[in-house]
């Protein structure tokens, strides 16, 4: 993308202004986001992080569509007597991880962010964003099936079907965690499959329709036991 491009999609970029109308944030918030759009666009073509037919919608395709997770946790971030412990699995990008960051500093919610991503140039891509950004994160160059630690919350985005999820994020959930699964509109298919293998509870929130007319919607799944 030439830099007159970039430069016009931070000028009046009706992307963004949705994204204002969805989250009423501060204006430090907004910077670090701007930061994080600009070297995202500048390191696309060398990480490959996100489609090239997203790229005039990060603040909406992206952003606000991990923002939204953000809210479906923060009660449980509010209410938690201890510090929140959160992995996402295939960051990728970042997404949704690196916004959950944002928006729990946004509203002092402090929680500990681990980012899995097994790609080598996306977990570079990852350590210096956060950088950039000076959020204290980890990022794990591995797959999360090779970590010995557990999470409160387990966020996944467009990384697998749901039964491949639960599979690999299986031995790092505790008995009380929570997995916040965004899912697109064959998510109905996906729920059966996953309960063929195994038993949990679920909650559905429907997408926002300014963010996405497709039928997608996330998962709040816990409870998760193998079927007998």
């Amino acid at each position: 993308m030439l830099k007159n491009d970039q430069h016009n999609l931070h000028l009046g970029n009706p992307d963004k202004l949705k994204f204002k109308k969805l989250y009423n944030v501060s204006r430090e918030t907004i910077n670090k986001l701007e930061i994080y759009e600009e070297y995202l666009l500048r390191s696309n073509a060398q990480f490959n992080l996100i489609g090239s037919g997203t790229l005039k919608f990060i603040w909406s395709r992206h952003f606000a569509d991990s923002a939204k997770l953000f809210f479906l946790i923060k009660c449980k971030l509010e209410e938690s007597l201890e510090k929140l412990t959160i992995c996402d699995v295939g960051s990728g990008a970042g997404f949704p991880g690196v916004i959950i960051k944002i928006f729990s500093n946004e509203f002092d919610l402090d929680c500990d962010i681990e980012l899995f991503e097994s790609n080598k140039k996306k977990s570079t891509f990852l350590n210096e964003l956060t950088k950039k950004l000076d959020l204290n994160i980890i990022v794990n160059n591995f797959r999360v099936e090779d970590t010995r630690k557990n999470y409160d919350v387990i966020l996944c985005r467009a990384v697998s079907s749901l039964l491949n999820i639960i599979n690999m994020s299986r031995d790092c959930c505790k008995p009380s965690s929570l997995l916040v699964l965004p899912k697109g509109k064959n998510w109905s298919k996906e729920l059966i499959e996953a309960k063929k293998v195994w038993n949990f509870k679920v909650k559905l929130v429907k997408n926002n329709r300014m963010l996405d007319k497709s039928g997608g919607v996330t998962l709040l799944i816990n409870k998760v036991k193998k079927n007998k």
